[in-house]
C-alpha cells in the first residue's frame, strides 16, 4: 500500500508540475508585450524563448496524459510501456527544466536594462516586474524534482510486484 501511495504521489506531482509549466508558458509573455515598441530585439528574444517553452511543454503533455491512460498513477504494474512512458516523459521534463533554467537569467539581465520611462511613453502605467523570472525557478526546479522522482519510481518498480 505504501509503495502504491508513493507511485500515485509521484505521478500526480509530476502531472501537476507539468500543467503548471504549461500554464507558465501561456502566461510568461503577457507582461512583456508593452516593451515591443521600445525594445524590439529584447521582445523578439522573449518571443523566441516563449515559443520554444510552449512547444516543449506541449510536447510533454501528450506522453504525460498517456501515463494516466495506462493507469500509471494507481497501479504498481510497471510494465515496459509504463516504464518507457515514465522515462521519456521524465527525461523530456528534465530537458525542458534545463532549457528554462539556463535561459532565464540571460532573459532577466536583458529585462533589467529596460528604461521604464521609455516604455511608459506607450504604456503610462507600466511597471517593471521580475515575478515571471522568479516563478520560472520555482516551477522548473519543482518540475525537475518531480521528473527525477517519476524516473526513479519507474526504474525501481518491478512488473507484477504484489502491493499490500
Amino acid at each position: 500500500m505504501r509503495n502504491k501511495k508513493v507511485i500515485k504521489f509521484s505521478v500526480i506531482l509530476f502531472f501537476a508540475m507539468s500543467i503548471l509549466a504549461f500554464g507558465y508558458s501561456l502566461g510568461f509573455f503577457t507582461d512583456f508585450l508593452p516593451i515591443r515598441g521600445s525594445y524590439r530585439e529584447l521582445y523578439d528574444s522573449y518571443q523566441l524563448f516563449n515559443r520554444e517553452l510552449f512547444k516543449y511543454t506541449g510536447i510533454a503533455i501528450a506522453p504525460m496524459l498517456l501515463l494516466f491512460v495506462f493507469d500509471n498513477h494507481s497501479t504498481n504494474q510497471y510494465g515496459i510501456i509504463n516504464k518507457v512512458l515514465a522515462l521519456v516523459t521524465g527525461g523530456f521534463a528534465l530537458f525542458q527544466s534545463y532549457f528554462v533554467l539556463t535561459q532565464i537569467e540571460f532573459l532577466r539581465s536583458g529585462y533589467q536594462l529596460i528604461d521604464v520611462e521609455e516604455v511608459r511613453i506607450y504604456y503610462p502605467k507600466y511597471e517593471l516586474s521580475e515575478v515571471a523570472f522568479d516563478a520560472a525557478y520555482i516551477i522548473f526546479i519543482g518540475l525537475a524534482i518531480a521528473a527525477v522522482l517519476l524516473i526513479a519510481i519507474s526504474v525501481v518498480n518491478k512488473k507484477d510486484k504484489e502491493v499490500k
